[in-house]
């Protein structure tokens, strides 16, 4: 209260203590030609709002009731505060005057919306309801904040002058409150043309609807060139007014506007960005707005009043649209665009009158949804041509998409896979261990790389998969599933397996001739030195017979190395043939009974060589029996020998590489080499004790069956 004191005594002393007469010269400029216009203008308003408020009160018009004349009030205050503000050029009374018109510009746009609900018969809705105080609420805050604003600064935060023209004006930076504010009264002004053209086509006349339309876009207009700056400082909304009252008090006069609700539309659908077009139950155009006109490429001048296939005859679509009364929503191509249609149909008391069409610009979406299918066309083009399996789990790990190739792969279809998990499809154990592996690469969003994994197939088969595979993360940054690939490399594993045993083969093959090339070699070395000794042409030709031994194992091994380098495997073997073959070369008592077909190859012959030989020169036997027998699918071969026989601390060790025992100790791989052998048959070995005395070597190896 006091600081509106202090302003009204500013404001007193200027006009009363002679100010006026000491700013002639700045009234002079003002009221010059053409500046003089603007004053004019706001003076015209003050009048034509009290003349409308007069007439409307005097006259009482029906359809009218107190919210016209209290939204051509707040004009009247608006314009009267403005008109005060421009002759002035005192700031601080300025800022008085300003304070002055919030009274009107608080109450304007609330009851403008308020005129509207009541001119369309919805204003029961509100003053009934639970939505007049809340609509009132904000406008009185606004004119509570406008007086208090040195206190807070919430409608405005900064005021100097500036000079537009002659005029002195008030250059403002605006506060939060200011903004919500706007933000309210153009929410109330898109309500009220909502509540205007809903009640579209309903009889009026074009006079009518164009009186309305241009009333309620004008003062809009000018308020929208304030707050943008577009009018250099100046203020044009209270001109905007008194050219929309005037308009108003033509139609009261002339076509007595008030007398029925009218069709019209307001500055929103001017401004809108869709096109709307109305046309009537004859599918003549009686309506379209600015945004129609650009796409259209037709000025609403030539348009109104034709036919709609006369105007729309490139968008056959939109012509269907308009003929058809029980027409849907369509998706029209014009000049390369694409637009979605919308069919609103317009009735009044039972009766269709027309239609109102909403046009929106689906461009981007349709050639977004064309990129999306060629995309996903791509994608299924890739699924179905590649060999391997395309797949997609969400964030639990479970199977959203599976490409067909599955059913190859698996034996599953699809759709039999979906919302199990790939850890299902393993064994036990590696499935756990797959599944620590996902959880460890989804907690840090990393792509999965080369992760060999082995699942079992619908029909029990055990496949390895190498899987590759990437985040799919959500606009935040969440992690919402993987997407990737499994290739089968089943075979590969297998090749890399038998790799693996080919070079263990011949890492064995040559253990075995180092192994028995120095055995014979030793035994030469002492045959020869006993023939230097004795003279004896025995222990020359048993040199010999070693030496040829070992040049035949080289040729034998050779052979052998080149047979299983390329790959061919084993072969047929018969066993007493190969047991027969090596027992002659030893000066020992063999019995050899039965026979049996087993798949070998030429190292055969060394294991039972270095078994004979052990039995022989360890177990210092002077006999040896060797059983063949078969027995179903398998052939047991027992060589027992009556030597001394074997510990059984040292039967454990015994094929152990480089163990050695006893005295006659050889290299400690002889057993080995022949442990090694078997088991790359797919046999086993064991060794047991012979009764009385001695050792049993027993071989279990798989019967050859024929082709």
């Amino acid at each position: 209260m006091k600081l509106f004191c202090r302003s009204w005594d500013k404001y007193r002393t200027f006009y009363i203590q002679g100010a006026i007469f000491n700013h002639m010269e700045y009234l002079r400029a003002i009221l010059s030609w053409p500046y003089g216009i603007i004053i004019l203008l706001v003076a015209g308003s003050i009048v034509a709002s009290s003349s409308i408020i007069i007439l409307v009160l005097r006259k009482g018009f029906r359809n009218v009731n107190f919210f016209f004349p209290l939204t051509m009030a707040s004009v009247l205050i608006w314009s009267a505060g403005y008109l005060g503000e421009l002759l002035t050029p005192e700031k601080s009374v300025m800022i008085l005057l300003s304070k002055i018109e919030y009274i009107g510009i608080s109450l304007i746009s609330f009851g403008w919306f308020m005129f509207c609900a009541q001119y369309t018969g919805r204003v029961k809705k509100i003053t009934e309801g639970k939505y007049l105080y809340p609509l009132l609420l904000i406008p009185l805050v606004t004119m509570f904040l406008a007086w208090t604003n040195e206190l807070h600064g919430l409608i405005w935060t900064h005021i100097t002058t500036v000079e537009s023209g002659p005029y002195v004006i008030l250059d403002i930076t605006y506060g939060i409150w200011f903004w919500i504010y706007s933000a309210y009264s153009y929410l109330l002004l898109t309500a009220s043309t909502f509540l205007l053209i809903s009640h579209a086509m309903k009889g009026a006349s074009r006079a009518r609807f164009t009186t309305i339309i241009l009333a309620a876009l004008i003062p809009w207009t000018g308020q929208i060139l304030y707050i943008t700056n577009l009018s250099f400082y100046l203020d044009f909304t209270p001109v905007a007014f008194s050219i929309g009252g005037a308009i108003l008090l033509f139609g009261i006069y002339n076509y007595r506007i008030f007398d029925f609700l009218p069709i019209a539309r307001n500055a929103v659908i001017e401004q809108m960005v869709e096109g709307i077009i109305v046309c009537d139950a004859q599918n003549v155009i009686t309506d379209m707005n600015p945004a129609s006109e650009r796409i259209f490429g037709i000025s609403k001048r030539d348009a109104m009043g034709k036919k709609a296939p006369e105007v729309f005859k490139d968008c056959v679509e939109l012509v269907k649209l308009c003929e058809d009364e029980g027409a849907k929503e369509k998706t029209c191509e014009h000049k390369g665009r694409y637009y979605r249609a919308k069919p609103s149909t317009i009735s009044g008391h039972g009766i269709v009158l027309g239609k109102l069409i909403l046009i929106e610009d689906v461009t981007k979406q349709k050639k977004a949804e064309q990129k999306l299918r060629e995309s996903k066309q791509r994608f299924e083009d890739i699924a179905r041509s590649s060999a391997d399996w395309i797949w997609e789990v969400d964030r639990e790990g479970k199977y959203v998409y599976v490409s067909g190739k599955v059913k190859r792969i698996l034996g599953y279809a699809p759709k039999e896979l979906i919302g199990k998990t790939p850890f299902s499809l393993m064994p036990k154990e590696e499935g756990k261990r797959i599944r620590e592996i996902f959880q460890k690469i989804a907690s840090k969003k990393e792509n999965i790389v080369d992760l060999e994994n082995w699942n079992v197939t619908k029909d029990g088969r055990k496949v390895c998969f190498l899987t590759n595979g990437v985040p799919i993360l959500d606009e935040k940054g969440n992690l919402i599933g993987y997407r990737g690939v499994d290739k089968d490399i089943t075979e590969r594993k297998k090749a890399e397996r038998k790799i693996t045993e080919l070079n263990e083969t011949l890492r064995l093959i040559n253990k075995i001739m180092r192994h028995d090339i120095l055995n014979d070699l030793q035994i030469a070395d002492s045959s020869l030195e006993l023939y230097s000794e004795e003279k004896n042409e025995a222990f020359m030709e048993k040199a010999r017979e070693r030496i040829h031994k070992s040049i035949a194992l080289i040729e034998k091994m050779k052979g052998l190395e080149a047979t299983i380098s390329s790959g061919k495997g084993l072969k047929e073997y018969h066993v007493g043939e190969v047991v027969n073959a090596v027992v002659k070369n030893y000066e020992v008592n063999c019995t050899v009974r039965g026979d049996c077909t087993v798949m070998a190859d030429e190292a055969f012959y060394s294991v039972i060589d270095n078994l004979v030989r052990n039995a022989v020169v360890h177990g210092k036997t002077d006999k040896i029996d060797i059983t063949i027998e078969g027995r179903g699918n398998e052939c047991e071969i027992r060589i027992a020998d009556h030597g001394r026989g074997i510990p059984d601390e040292i039967k454990k060790k015994l094929f152990e590489q480089r163990f050695r025992h006893g005295d006659t100790a050889g290299t400690g791989l002889g057993l080995y080499i022949v442990k090694k052998t078997i088991e790359r048959y797919g046999g086993s070995i064991r060794v047991e004790d012979n009764e009385p005395v001695g050792t049993v070597f027993v071989i279990t190896l798989k019967q050859y069956a024929g082709d």
